[in-house]
């Protein structure tokens, strides 16, 4: 790798990193969770904005819907429990995004949010990864910049 050649390499992995997460921003997902008699519903966007006036149909087993509504300004839609069986949670929102959650009959007949927060698990491979990436990213271009700084600077004293 030549002089000129690195300081190139790296700003182009720095805009890699930096770019890529909002690449993966259209995705959404929605969780579901029972508090008392209700299950409470969280609507959000991969890059955890939340989805506001996003359609939730609920399901039974057999595919029948049972309810339907929107999600509020939190991204939160919450109902009473139709029935205890598994019921299937979907979540359509605009340009046809959509996610699915099944909440199974025994999280509705006591399972707790905490639970299923830590089967959901804390952020990924991919978030870790890419918030390294612009940590280095950036680091590596105040590193070039400071580097080029003093070469000006040496340049000018000789």
């Amino acid at each position: 790798m030549t002089l000129k050649t690195g300081p190139i390499l790296l700003l182009a992995l720095a805009l890699f990193f930096i770019v890529a997460p909002w690449v993966n921003a259209h995705g959404i997902d929605v969780i579901a969770w029972v508090e008392g008699d209700k299950v409470l519903t969280e609507s959000y966007f991969s890059n955890r904005n939340k989805v506001i006036e996003g359609n939730i149909k609920v399901f039974g087993p057999s595919g029948e819907q049972l309810l339907e509504g929107k999600t509020d300004a939190d991204g939160v839609f919450s109902f009473k429990i139709p029935q205890e069986t598994d019921l299937r949670i979907v979540l359509e929102s605009a340009m046809g995004h959509r996610a699915e959650y099944v909440l199974k009959a025994d999280e509705i007949m006591g399972k707790s949010l905490s639970k299923i927060r830590k089967e959901r698990g804390g952020p990924g491979f991919y978030e870790i990864s890419v918030g390294l990436g612009v940590i280095l990213g950036l680091t590596g271009l105040t590193l070039y910049f400071r580097n080029r700084k003093r070469k000006s600077i040496l340049k000018k004293e000789n």
